[in-house]
């Protein structure tokens, strides 16, 4: 299941964070989930098959084609697949880089954890149900993009 565009993996610092008194942050479980992505895409494994074993590509590659798989549609197929891109580990060279803003890991999981709470709003709660805790109590958290609903106190 994904929320907000991030697949949602389990993620729990609380063995760090009782143990060792370690502070969190939302950033910290942006950052956390990057990295369980290329864990789990590992620990699934390599499938083996027909299709992965991809006989007749190394066959046309090897004496029909250029003798590299890098322009092979097939090769990109299973890149796509197999492979798991991070969202904010950077894989660009330094220049590029640099051109981009020299952002390092908590600056661009600063900007992602900002996205989702700026475009995410839960929808869980019943609408009456909400109205009530919001006129009990102060929350001024927004209930949609362009929607605040201000408590109205008796």
């Amino acid at each position: 299941r994904q929320m907000t565009g991030i697949p949602i993996r389990v993620v729990s610092p609380m063995p760090w964070l009782q143990s060792s008194l370690l502070g969190c942050c939302p950033e910290s479980y942006v950052i956390d989930s990057d990295m369980l992505g290329a864990i789990n895409r590992t620990v699934r494994g390599i499938e083996v098959n027909e299709d992965t074993m991809a006989f007749e590509t190394m066959q046309q590659v090897c004496t029909e084609g250029p003798g590299h798989y890098l322009g092979h549609e097939q090769t990109l197929s299973r890149m796509q697949s197999d492979y798991l891109y991070p969202e904010l580990g950077d894989r660009e060279n330094i220049n590029n880089w640099i051109d981009q803003g020299s952002f390092n890991i908590e600056e661009r999981a600063s900007q992602r954890v900002r996205e989702i709470i700026d475009s995410h709003f839960p929808d869980h709660i019943d609408p009456e149900i909400e109205m009530r805790i919001r006129n009990e109590f102060p929350v001024r958290v927004q209930t949609g993009p362009s929607q605040t609903i201000e408590p109205s106190f008796a």
